[in-house]
C-alpha cells in the first residue's frame, strides 16, 4: 500500500519525539529502537524523494543513534553510526566538510550541489580553465536559505566532532584517527562565526571542549 511522503514524515517525527522522551528518561534501549524505526521510514522516503530535508533528518537520527549506542556501551557501533551521520550530512553540506569553503558557500549565489562531491573536489582541479568549466557545468542555485545553510554546515561539523571522539574510544582509535584533522570542526565554527550570524563563541567552546576530550582519550590509548 502506498503511503504518502507527508504521512511517513509525520510518523517519523512522532518516533523521533518518542526516542527523545525515552532518552530523557534514561531508557536507552527503547530510545534506540524508536530511533531505528524512524530511520527506516526516513530511508524509504529518501529512496523515493531524495529530498534535502529527509537527508538532514537521517543525519540527525544517526547522530543521535551514536550517542545512544555509546550510552549502551556499544562503542564500536556508536562510531559507525557517527561515521554514517557524517556521510548523511555531507550529502547536503555544500562545503563537504571543508572549513575553507564556508565563506564561498555563504556568499555565493550559485554553488555545486553536495551530491557532486561538493566544492572541495572541484576547487582542487589545478587547471583554471577546466576548474571554471566544471563549476559552470554543475553549478545551480542552491535554493537554501541563509539560516539553513549555516545549520547544515554546523550539523556536519558536529557530526564529525562526535565521530572523532567515538573513534578515540574504540580499541584502534589511534589508527582510525591517524590522518584525521581533529581541529576541522572548530575551524568550521570559526568560519561560521566570522561569516554568518547564527553561531557564537559558545558554540565554538562546546566543540573545542569535545576536541580536547578526544585528544585526552587518544593520549590514554
Amino acid at each position: 500500500m502506498f503511503l504518502s511522503a507527508g504521512w511517513q514524515r509525520r510518523r517519523a517525527r512522532r518516533l523521533i519525539r518518542r526516542s527523545a522522551r525515552f532518552g530523557d528518561a534514561g531508557r536507552w534501549s527503547e530510545a534506540r529502537r524508536a530511533n531505528e524505526d524512524a530511520e527506516r521510514l526516513v530511508r524509504a522516503l529518501i529512496e523515493v524523494t531524495g529530498a534535502r530535508q529527509d537527508r538532514r533528518v537521517l543525519g540527525s537520527l544517526l547522530y543521535n543513534r551514536a550517542a545512544l549506542l555509546a550510552r549502551l556501551g556499544d562503542t564500536e557501533r556508536a562510531y559507525y553510526a557517527a561515521e554514517d551521520a557524517v556521510a548523511a550530512y555531507h550529502s547536503v553540506d555544500p562545503t563537504w566538510g571543508s572549513p575553507k569553503l564556508v565563506a564561498l558557500a555563504l556568499t555565493g549565489d550559485r554553488i555545486p550541489p553536495a551530491e557532486s562531491g561538493g566544492l572541495y573536489r572541484i576547487l582542487r582541479i589545478a587547471d583554471e580553465a577546466e576548474r571554471n568549466h566544471k563549476l559552470a557545468e554543475i553549478a545551480e542555485p542552491h535554493g537554501i536559505g541563509w539560516a539553513e545553510i549555516q545549520e547544515i554546515i554546523a550539523q556536519a561539523a558536529d557530526a564529525r566532532a562526535r565521530c572523532h571522539r567515538l573513534a578515540a574510544l574504540t580499541a584502534d582509535g589511534s589508527a582510525r584517527l591517524e590522518s584525521a584533522n581533529l581541529d576541522t570542526p572548530a575551524e568550521t565554527y570559526r568560519q561560521l562565526i566570522l561569516r554568518g550570524d547564527r553561531y557564537t563563541t559558545l558554540d565554538l567552546d562546546r566543540v573545542e571542549t569535545q576536541i580536547a576530550e578526544t585528544r585526552q582519550l587518544l593520549a590514554g590509548n
